[in-house]
């Protein structure tokens, strides 16, 4: 059974309910860069998460800025290609949000709209590059994590 963690998601303004399993495997990015994680796709389908915490300029409505390219890949051979951002994310789940005086700063989470493809159960790899936008000033964070939907 997978335990399931609700939460109130707040994103542009309008409160979501927003359920997330826990996390299958975890591609790590604590800065701009090039990462991967293999994991067990099992028969349910998988969702792809921004898992972040930096700082950025922006008003309080604004959202850490992060471009992704992901690969999935299968025996060796990519099956899949797509970008997203977090600036097109459903909402948001922070543990952390605060205004400084430069900007903004938190620790959040971003449903993705990439997505990986149906494939049949076994091992996967996914690549995952991920970037800062301009107005970004600091990151720690900038992962990708893998959920059961």
């Amino acid at each position: 059974m997978v335990v399931r963690r609700c939460l109130a998601v707040l994103g542009l303004g309008l409160a979501v309910a927003g359920c997330r399993a826990k996390p299958v495997a975890t591609v790590v990015l604590t800065a701009p860069g090039t990462a991967e994680a293999t994991f067990q796709l099992g028969a349910k389908p998988v969702e792809l998460w921004a898992d972040t915490d930096g700082t950025w300029s922006g008003n309080k409505r604004s959202t850490i800025h992060i471009d992704y390219d992901i690969e999935v890949i299968r025996d060796g051979a990519t099956v899949s290609r797509s970008s997203c951002t977090t600036q097109d994310a459903r909402g948001s789940i922070c543990g952390v949000r605060a205004s400084t005086s430069s900007g903004q700063s938190g620790d959040c989470e971003f449903p993705l709209s990439c997505s990986v493809p149906a494939l049949p159960s076994g091992p996967v790899t996914l690549r995952v590059t991920g970037r800062t936008g301009p107005s970004v000033t600091q990151v720690a964070l900038m992962s990708v994590d893998v959920r059961e939907r």
